[in-house]
């Protein structure tokens, strides 16, 4: 009898170490992914002895999760490949140039197309077309910029739906779609391009795109927002933070032939100034 009643004694204190680990554990678990709101008034005094000023609600905001994507990339296959996007066939002639390169036919369509992901393309038989189109343009939502929208996302290879939200306008036969680019729910960096259709084809392009699609992900231990913008300080920039957004920036790895979407936080300031940082290693995201 003695030893049933230890027997269920034991049970329980098991039980309630157990119960008491579980719970230590979350907490750690939950504090890890936090920063608390002491951390973040710290931090936002400090960081405004340095010329920078930011809320602690910026700062005092559960960490963040994103995986690095990346996908194959060959630049001089890649921006082949593209401008055929455009010009519809194989270009007759390519040439080099310092940013990038340009793509043309015999009957003179040409694409500029950069390293920096930009696009500069308008369709040479109906440019002045097109220059009037986007003068007059006006927005527009009805099932006919909804099937626009539809159409664009399959000629540039984005996932049905994915342009419901983009802002569309339309003059005549021409419509002019803004795209920003997303990847697993996230804006990838400076990354915004208008493109125009007309008669179920891209006439019209200007602004950056990546049409690569990313097919291997590997994790990544991110930073917080008080590494990222104590990385700011010590670059001796100052003003005042409004937002810091997680984001991707693009990073073309040469040597394995791969373009690296990279988590990153997009830090703003109240004077419209952006700068990406990178939210592995701190270091301010350079374009191309």
């Amino acid at each position: 009898m003695i030893w049933k009643n230890v027997k269920s004694l034991l049970i329980v204190l098991l039980v309630a170490v157990n119960l008491f680990i579980g719970f230590l554990a979350l907490n750690y678990y939950k504090s890890s992914r936090f920063t608390d709101s002491d951390t973040a008034n710290a931090a936002s005094k400090v960081l405004e002895n340095g010329g920078i000023s930011v809320l602690p609600d910026v700062i005092a905001v559960e960490n963040d999760i994103a995986d690095i994507l990346t996908c194959s990339y060959d630049r001089e296959n890649y921006l082949a490949t593209v401008s055929m996007l455009f010009l519809g066939r194989e270009a007759d002639g390519v040439y080099l140039l310092p940013s990038g390169i340009r793509a043309e036919t015999r009957e003179g369509d040409c694409v500029l197309l950069g390293y920096d992901m930009s696009i500069s393309y308008s369709s040479v038989n109906l440019a002045d077309n097109i220059s009037t189109a986007l003068k007059y343009a006006s927005p527009v939502e009805s099932e006919e910029s909804k099937a626009g929208r539809e159409a664009l996302a399959k000629l540039i290879a984005m996932p049905k739906g994915s342009l419901k939200n983009a802002p569309c306008v339309e003059y005549g036969e021409y419509m002019f779609i803004t795209v920003d680019q997303f990847e697993n729910g996230l804006a990838i960096y400076d990354m915004n391009c208008v493109f125009g259709l007309r008669g179920g084809r891209i006439v019209y392009a200007e602004g950056k795109h990546f049409f690569g699609v990313p097919d291997k992900e590997e994790s990544a231990q991110l930073l917080d927002r008080v590494n990222i913008l104590f990385s700011e300080k010590e670059r001796g920039e100052v003003g005042d933070i409004t937002d810091v957004t997680l984001c991707y920036t693009l990073y073309e790895d040469f040597g394995n032939h791969r373009m690296m979407l990279v988590p990153s936080y997009d830090v703003r300031y109240s004077d419209g100034r952006s700068h990406a940082v990178n939210a592995i290693n701190r270091e301010k995201y350079q374009l191309p």
